[in-house]
């Protein structure tokens, strides 16, 4: 349930910092890397606020919140490449990142939460490992289709790509929701 929800979310990490500056300046139209900086920035700084927003919920309802963050995100970036909108992509951007570490903050503490405590340093180090492996492989895959699609088109698919995951992994959240993960708090609502 957590493994496309963590693709989703490293895979945008990895879209923003590697494809983020140069669509940019080709939907701001501006060469100057200010605009490049900004995609990076939004993505690590609402990437950094979610987890502080959705703190007090419980792991599956952060998760939730983070999955349909990153997909109204993806979207939203998706229609902003197609259109060439930098209000809407820079937005966009905003949202996913947000979704990005909200959705980090809920596989956490759900997948954690289901493993006795002498097992969680392996099973964090390797939740880890395929974080990282959705951070990179699919960077090197986008920089090689670059050279043979385009940067339009590649990014087209990689937020498609990003918005499916994340659709994935919440509609298995809702599914599952009916039915409490064992070792979590069931409640929904925030709490200081």
């Amino acid at each position: 349930m957590a493994l496309p929800c963590l693709i989703a979310a490293w895979m945008l990490s990895g879209f923003c910092l590697s494809l983020g500056p140069s669509l940019a300046a080709q939907v701001v139209g501006s060469p100057d890397l200010l605009w490049g900086g900004l995609v990076i920035f939004l993505v690590a700084g609402t990437g950094a606020a979610g987890p502080v927003v959705f703190r007090g919920v419980s792991g599956p309802a952060a998760m939730l919140a983070g999955c349909l963050a990153l997909l109204a995100g993806a979207v939203v970036t998706l229609a902003a490449i197609q259109t060439t909108s930098a209000a809407a992509f820079l937005g966009g951007t905003a949202v996913a990142g947000a979704g990005f570490g909200t959705a980090m903050l809920g596989a956490l503490r759900t997948i954690s939460a289901l493993a006795a405590p002498g097992q969680r340093a392996s099973l964090i180090a390797a939740i880890f490992a395929v974080c990282y492996l959705a951070l990179s492989v699919p960077v090197v895959a986008a920089g090689v289709a670059v050279t043979h699609a385009g940067l339009h088109r590649t990014a087209l698919v990689y937020c498609a790509v990003i918005a499916v995951l994340a659709a994935v992994a919440a509609g298995s959240l809702i599914v599952r929701g009916r039915s409490p993960v064992p070792g979590t708090r069931s409640s929904g609502g925030t709490s200081q």
